[in-house]
Formats: C-alpha cells, structure tokens, sequence
C-alpha cells in the first residue's frame, strides 16, 4: 500500500520547521518538534523578518517571504513545515491558503475548519442543528445601536445581555450589557473598539447566565475518528473577559456534567471531521452546559493539560496527521502533576482598568521554581530594558504551577507572585493575582464568572508600616530642590525631609536625561522592602514600593493667581502610553463633565479622557495619530462657568 504523500514526505526527507512566535511557549514547542527529528528554524533567527499579520496585502507578503525561505535551501531532499504554536498565526486564514498553495506542510487545520471557528456565529449556528445548548438568542447578525435597540424592544428581552464579536479570539470580542445607560457612552465605546480590531461592527445577542462557570475542553481528534479528551480547564476567574487565572482541575465537576460536555464535543467535531488538537467552550450552571465558543488551535494553556495528563503536544499532533506509528501510550510520559495552574501577568493598572504598558527596568532573574512535589515557571518573552509596546494585548508573562493538589497548587502561586520584581515604566497587576487567589472564596472554589469584576474588592492603598508618604519620599530623594506637596496615585501627599531609611546607599541612574532610583528600604527593624522610582516624564515617576505601583507627580508651589477661575489653565494629561485614536471637540469648544473628549488606544483598549468640570478646550499639543507616553500634555483647558458667561 502507497502511503500518502504527506507521510512518504515526513518518513523520506529532511523536516525543516519554522516555529513561529517569539516567547517561551515557543521553545517549548520548538524542543518537542526537535525531540520528533525536526530541524528547527526560529522565527526570531530570520534573516528577514517574518510578516506582520496586521500589514497590508498580507498574502503577498506571506507568498514572498515563504518563495524566499524555501529558495534558501540548497538540500534537494527536504521537506519544509511550519508550526503557529500559540501565535496569532494560528487562526489565520491567509497563512492556510499561502501554504496549501506552495505545498508547505502545516500542524494547521484546513482552511474551511478555521473559517468555521473564525466565525463564531457559524460555530453557534453548527451547535443550534445539532440540538446543543447554546446562548444565543437571536442569530441574525447586528451592526449598529438601532437594530439593537429594536430588537430588544420587539423580543422584550431583559438586561443584561451578552453581546459578541461574530470574529473569534478578539481582545474585546465581548460586551455585559447591565443597562440602559451603557446605550450612551459604554456600548458606543465597545463597538469602535470592535471596528477598530476587526474592521467592522458585527456582532450578536446571547443570555446572560448568571453564577456559571467557565470550563474548556481541550482534544484531540485521529483521522480515524477516534477523541482523546484531555484534562478540563477551569477559566471562570476572568476581568472583562480577559482570563486571568486558570486551573487545570475542577471538584465542582461530576460525572454527568463531564458525559454531557464530551458528548456535545464529540458531536460537533465529528460533524466538521475535525482532526488535530482544539478547545471548545462551555458554560455551566451546575446543571446544564452551554456552548459558547472554541479555538482549532493549541491554546496558550497547554502546559496545563500536559503536565497533568503526561501527553505530550507535538506528538499527539504528529500521530492526528497520520505522521508518527506511535501507538499512544509512547507519547504519554509518567503524570507529573494533579493540578495545574496558569497565571497570566498584565501591564496595566487592575483596579482602574487602565493599559500600563512601558518600558521594563527589571524583570526577575529566576524563572523556575522547586517545592515539595511540586513546581513553578515563569514564562516571559520580555528581557530587561526591553519596551512592553502599547500595540500589544499587554500580557507580559505567564505563571505555570504544578502540585498534586489545589491548595498547594495555591500556596506555591502566593509564593512566587510575592517574590516576583517587575519595576520600570509600566505597573503589573501580581499584587491584585495575590489578593485574588489567596481570597477564600478563592481557596474554596465557591466564585463564578462575575466574581472578579464584581464582587472581588483588592486592596489599593498600603497598609502598615509602608504608607502613601514613601512612595513620594523615594521620588523627593532625588529631586532637583526639596518639594512639600506630592501626587501619588492621584492623592495628595505631603512629605517630610530626610525619612527614609536605605539599607545600602541606592543606585541612582539616568533613563533619557532623567533621574532614577533602586534600591532597599528599611521601614522596621525586622521589614526590608524594594524600592525603584522609575522616571516617565520630567517630575513624574512610577513607583514600585514592594509590592505596590504609584504613579508619583511632583506639584510645584504655584502663587496665588490674580486671574478669573475662568482664565486659569489646566493640563489634560495622558492615563496610558498609547496613540491618539481621536479628538472629539474642536479647540474653543465647550464639554460637559466626564464627558470623553479624548480617546488614547493602549493595549488594543480604548481609554477615554475627561474632564471633572465643565470646561472649554483651549489648544490641542497632540493630533489624531500621535504617539505619546503617560504623563504627557495633551492639551490645555480652561474651567468654564455658564453663569459667569451669561453675564
């Protein structure tokens, strides 16, 4: 018998892949393919660089680039892949079609798979002819307020709503409709938000269930129909919608509720004849599940479902295409773990739901963790001195743990995201992961969905011998001349001379002519703690005292002024490091306050800026388009006074 030409490849030649992505999960992969006899290109490595998903006529550009690759090779007898691991590139259509057009082998679905899961509403339409459960409750597509608005009124629906992006894996692909006032500034929002990732505002209504979970169900599909399920993820702890911690073991799970995930799987893989490694979706409310969306693609979670299974990815893969004799139990090594966990780490300010991105001084030196029968990996693409762009989704590391049980899984988490230093131009959010899992409801698997955004209170301001006042004292320690007043998280704070205490003399360096510091503090006799003020901006720092970040602003002693209020000018200054998405009022115009004037775009999130007052914009510093770091002039306004104006 013949065998096919994919495997008389595989088994004939050389195998040259190139691994896409530039992060840990990268090497992960690329070590896995190595092990299989792959030689590995890296996407880093290139002598060109690799297109850019965004970039205009991206399937010539893939074409060129790919034509050049192969023609690089000299060696006749070679065969030439290319593994996505957890890139974008893995849902990526015009990347499917430039391959299957030059006869370069991929660990990538067909091209009609991944048109099916790009679509969620297809992929919800394929659950309604199969008789699963689902959410949606209207399925033809939306694209502005109005329909909307008479849709709602024609079904007399209730709110809340889900509303979703028709385009799957959209940083912004969901939206909680609580009430009517998100008609007027939220819902508008979220809808630029959505045409400014994906080009348009399309999009669908689901019910909102209250007190659920959310369970993925990762597989792997053989051409011969057969599924391994692996080990369920628990992802219910999210922020808008943004997975924060994830657990790779669940006791609310039973037996039927897992037959019934399983089924509804099985059902709609076999009907698309999918094969390879995915994750679908579900909601469950303890008693029934609902199917709300998946990924034909290996998650970012992986690791997760390895070390607790003992399979491997690139393996399972290799055997799904028919590639590898192996029979399964040669791909599955001894069980490490019995939970896992996964803790991603973003740039932003958690409780203000602001974008940090910037500029990363410190990053820790350690990586890997040893406990008792147990394990920890902090898994980043960044390095020291390395920028944390505002045009990314602002996920900057992820934290894998191993243990053989929850609350140990728990405990060695608290650990590391106590021990984590991450100091520079930007905040992280490890403090608020701390507060979170180490929240009882936390420990005792009792939260749902909502918990997060609605329930769970972090604590914002230190507590103890470390108060508001160090945090200006770091800054005033190398200020040019002694100020009393200072900013710290948008709080004023008066300092004293001479209060801190250093362990050792700090370091203090320059960043773009400005001063910094790092060093350790000595608040107790028994506590120590680490101290960077990082300059952003001239007389602005972010500050990391232990475990906290403040923005800290020096205010300058200012005369009392002979002008009208009306007269006196106010800086309007930049919460994010980003790029002007747009200007809505014109220069001498009139705003009301808390009414948007500004939009930054940071992070693939849209920050509005406001005014407290009604005021009237003097002069714009910036323009539709310009880059600016936080803390930087936006513009200038004046207070404005009706009644004063009449008059």
């Amino acid at each position: 018998m013949e065998l096919p030409h994919l495997a008389r490849q595989y088994i004939l030649s050389r195998r040259k892949v190139l691994v896409l992505g530039q992060e840990p999960l990268t090497e992960h992969i690329a070590k896995e393919l190595s092990h299989e006899g792959f030689e590995i290109v890296y996407e880093k490595d290139l002598e060109h660089k690799f297109p850019d998903s965004s970039e205009h006529d991206i399937i010539s550009k893939l074409r060129s680039f790919f034509l050049a690759f192969i023609g690089s090779s000299t060696h006749e007898n070679i065969s030439f892949w290319v593994h996505p691991c957890v890139s974008t590139w893995s849902s990526s259509l015009e990347l499917v079609q430039v391959l299957q057009e030059l006869k370069i082998n991929a660990f990538l679905p067909p091209a009609k798979i991944l048109a099916i899961f790009k679509n969620q509403l297809h992929l919800l339409l394929l659950a309604e002819r199969l008789k699963i459960q689902h959410l949606v409750l209207h399925f033809d597509p939306l694209y502005n307020l109005s329909e909307l608005k008479k849709l709602i009124t024609e079904k007399h629906w209730e709110l809340p709503l889900v509303l979703k992006s028709g385009k799957n894996q959209l940083t912004q692909g969901l939206f909680v409709l609580k009430d009517l006032k998100d008609f007027e500034v939220n819902l508008p929002l979220w809808l630029e938000q959505l045409k400014q990732q994906s080009g348009e505002t399309f999009f669908f209504v689901e019910l909102f269930l209250e007190s659920s979970k959310y369970i993925s169900v990762p597989f792997v599909r053989f051409q011969d129909g057969k599924i391994i399920f692996l080990p369920k993820i628990d992802a219910t702890l999210q922020t808008r919608f943004r997975k924060l911690v994830e657990f790779c073991h669940m006791s609310f799970l039973d037996a039927i509720l897992e037959n019934k995930l399983e089924n509804d799987t099985k059902k709609i893989l076999t009907e698309i004849d999918y094969v390879g490694i995915g994750q679908l979706d579900f909601l469950t409310d303890g008693v029934q599940t609902f199917f709300i969306g998946g990924q034909a693609a290996l998650a970012r979670n992986f690791p997760l479902w390895e070390s607790v299974s003992g399979y491997k990815a690139v393996p399972l893969q290799l055997i799904s295409l028919g590639l590898s004799q192996d029979n399964l139990p040669t791909c599955c090594s001894k069980i490490k773990s019995e939970v896992g966990l996964c803790i991603n780490i973003l740039a932003e300010n958690p409780v203000w739901q602001l974008p940090q991105p910037g500029f990363i001084f410190e990053l820790p030196k350690k990586r890997e963790w040893d406990f008792t029968n147990g394990k920890a990996i902090f898994n980043s693409p960044y390095e020291n001195n390395q920028e944390v762009s505002f045009l990314t989704n602002g996920n900057i590391a992820s934290l894998f743990v191993f243990a053989q049980d929850r609350k140990s899984a728990l405990q060695y988490a608290a650990i590391v995201l106590d021990e984590i230093w991450i100091s520079g131009g930007l905040q992280t959010n490890e403090n608020y992961l701390f507060q979170l899992i180490s929240h009882s409801w936390v420990q005792e698997e009792i939260y749902n969905t909502s918990f997060v955004d609605e329930e769970f209170i972090p604590i914002v301001y230190p507590t103890g011998p470390f108060l508001l006042q160090h945090f200006a004292s770091v800054c005033d320690f190398i200020s040019d001349g002694h100020e009393e007043n200072w900013w710290v998280g948008g709080i004023k704070v008066k300092v004293q001379k001479d209060v801190l205490k250093w362990k050792n003399p700090p370091l203090i360096f320059s960043h773009k002519g400005c001063k910094g510091i790092l060093g350790e503090l000595s608040l107790t006799s028994d506590l120590k703690v680490k101290a960077c003020a990082f300059p952003i901006q001239k007389e602005q720092w972010q500050v990391r005292i232990g475990d906290r970040f403040f923005l800290v602003k020096k205010i300058k002693q200012l005369c009392e002024s002979p002008l009208p209020v009306n007269d006196i000018k106010y800086e309007l200054i930049a919460q994010a490091t980003g790029q002007v998405h747009s200007i809505l009022f014109r220069e001498q115009a009139t705003v009301l306050p808390h009414q948007a004037l500004l939009f930054l775009e940071s992070n693939q999130i849209l920050v509005p800026h406001a005014l407290p007052f009604s005021g009237k914009v003097l002069q714009w510093l910036v323009k539709r388009g310009s880059h600016v770091k936080q803390g930087e002039i936006l513009g200038l306004v004046t207070k404005f006074d009706r009644k004063t104006t009449k008059n």
